[in-house]
Protein backbone atom coordinates (compact mmCIF):
# COMPACT_ATOMS: atom_id res chain seq x y z
CA UNK A 1 0.00 0.00 0.00
CA UNK A 2 1.38 3.64 -1.12
CA UNK A 3 1.96 5.75 1.62
CA UNK A 4 1.27 9.88 1.15
CA UNK A 5 3.09 12.02 3.62
CA UNK A 6 1.40 15.88 3.53
CA UNK A 7 4.02 18.44 3.93
CA UNK A 8 2.40 21.80 5.60
CA UNK A 9 3.18 25.17 5.56
CA UNK A 10 3.30 27.28 9.47
CA UNK A 11 -0.62 27.70 8.61
CA UNK A 12 -1.27 23.93 8.44
CA UNK A 13 -1.75 24.46 4.48
CA UNK A 14 0.00 21.29 2.11
CA UNK A 15 2.48 22.56 0.09
CA UNK A 16 3.96 19.34 -1.01
CA UNK A 17 2.98 15.44 -0.60
CA UNK A 18 4.97 13.15 -0.52
CA UNK A 19 5.01 9.35 -1.36
CA UNK A 20 6.44 5.92 -0.15
CA UNK A 21 5.46 2.92 -2.21
CA UNK A 22 5.90 -0.62 -1.04
CA UNK A 23 9.19 -1.98 -1.02
CA UNK A 24 10.98 1.39 -1.16
CA UNK A 25 13.16 2.38 1.16
CA UNK A 26 12.39 6.39 1.11
CA UNK A 27 9.41 8.82 0.45
CA UNK A 28 10.09 11.14 -2.76
CA UNK A 29 7.86 14.33 -3.62
CA UNK A 30 4.59 13.65 -5.62
CA UNK A 31 5.57 15.59 -8.95
CA UNK A 32 2.72 14.84 -11.16
CA UNK A 33 -0.78 13.96 -10.70
CA UNK A 34 -0.52 10.84 -13.49
CA UNK A 35 2.24 9.26 -11.25
CA UNK A 36 -0.80 8.04 -8.54
CA UNK A 37 -4.11 8.73 -9.97
CA UNK A 38 -4.22 4.47 -9.87
CA UNK A 39 -3.42 4.30 -6.26
CA UNK A 40 -5.33 6.94 -4.55
CA UNK A 41 -8.03 4.76 -2.85
CA UNK A 42 -6.11 2.25 -1.51
CA UNK A 43 -3.35 4.33 -0.06
CA UNK A 44 -2.37 5.29 3.68
CA UNK A 45 -2.29 9.20 4.56
CA UNK A 46 -0.55 10.75 7.16
CA UNK A 47 0.19 14.85 7.67
CA UNK A 48 -3.44 15.25 6.74
CA UNK A 49 -6.53 14.09 5.91
CA UNK A 50 -6.81 11.50 3.05
CA UNK A 51 -9.87 14.04 1.42
CA UNK A 52 -7.21 17.31 1.62
CA UNK A 53 -4.44 15.17 0.51
CA UNK A 54 -6.60 13.54 -2.40
CA UNK A 55 -7.53 17.32 -3.52
CA UNK A 56 -3.97 18.84 -3.46
CA UNK A 57 -2.69 15.63 -5.57
CA UNK A 58 -5.49 16.20 -8.05
CA UNK A 59 -4.40 19.85 -8.41
CA UNK A 60 -0.98 19.59 -8.80
CA UNK A 61 0.41 20.48 -12.13
CA UNK A 62 -2.53 22.22 -13.46
CA UNK A 63 -2.75 25.56 -11.31
CA UNK A 64 1.44 25.89 -12.18
CA UNK A 65 1.46 25.09 -15.58
CA UNK A 66 -1.62 27.64 -16.06
CA UNK A 67 0.06 30.51 -13.74
CA UNK A 68 3.73 30.10 -14.98
CA UNK A 69 3.75 28.89 -18.36
CA UNK A 70 5.69 25.86 -16.65
CA UNK A 71 5.44 22.57 -16.28
CA UNK A 72 5.51 21.34 -12.90
CA UNK A 73 8.79 19.51 -12.87
CA UNK A 74 11.16 22.18 -14.37
CA UNK A 75 8.99 25.01 -11.82
CA UNK A 76 10.47 22.61 -9.21
CA UNK A 77 13.76 22.58 -10.60
CA UNK A 78 13.96 26.41 -10.59
CA UNK A 79 12.65 26.95 -6.89
CA UNK A 80 15.45 24.27 -6.07
CA UNK A 81 18.25 26.03 -7.72
CA UNK A 82 16.59 29.41 -6.02
CA UNK A 83 17.43 27.71 -2.68
CA UNK A 84 13.53 27.39 -1.56
CA UNK A 85 13.47 23.52 -0.43
CA UNK A 86 10.64 23.12 1.33
CA UNK A 87 6.54 24.23 0.45
CA UNK A 88 7.89 24.79 -3.27
CA UNK A 89 4.64 25.35 -5.04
Amino acid sequence: MVLYIAETDINGRICCVWHKRPGHTAARPVQAFSEVRHHLEEGEYAGASPAAIREFLMTLGTATERHTGMEADTRQAVVARQGRLSCRT
